[in-house]
């Protein structure tokens, strides 16, 4: 079979005021328990816009993901915003997309019941 390149973009909405450090524990705490990411790391950022955690890490072998955690702010109604990339098998683009989107639909879940996030993509 063919690889495909797939990009699928998580956005979520906490149900509560951000508390960066609290929420960032949160966020590594619940995606190490997936067992397809490795390496994840996180990197704190400070400038005039305000505060923000970068987060990012390795799926299996064949894939990334990046995000950021931040406050709501206009014009960027998401607290978190995750883009995965990953590289797999299908027989068309399309199912590789589906099965990229059904996994990280799933990362949502974990997501939404963990975090107390509305998570969307």
């Amino acid at each position: 079979m063919p690889i495909y390149e797939t990009t699928v973009t998580l956005k979520g909405k906490l149900n509560e005021e951000l508390d960066l450090q609290k929420h960032t524990d949160m966020l590594v705490s619940v995606l190490e328990k997936i067992p397809e990411l490795e390496n994840i790391s996180t990197k704190n950022r400070k400038s005039y816009y305000g505060n923000w955690t970068e987060i990012q890490g390795n799926i299996d072998m064949f894939g990334s993901f990046s995000g950021i955690l931040k406050k709501i702010e206009e014009g960027a109604p998401y607290n978190l915003i995750m883009r995965v990339s990953r590289n797999l098998d299908a027989d068309s683009f399309e199912e590789a997309q589906k099965t990229a989107y059904d996994w990280l639909k799933e990362v949502g879940k974990l997501l939404e019941k963990d975090m107390n996030l509305k998570v969307s993509l």
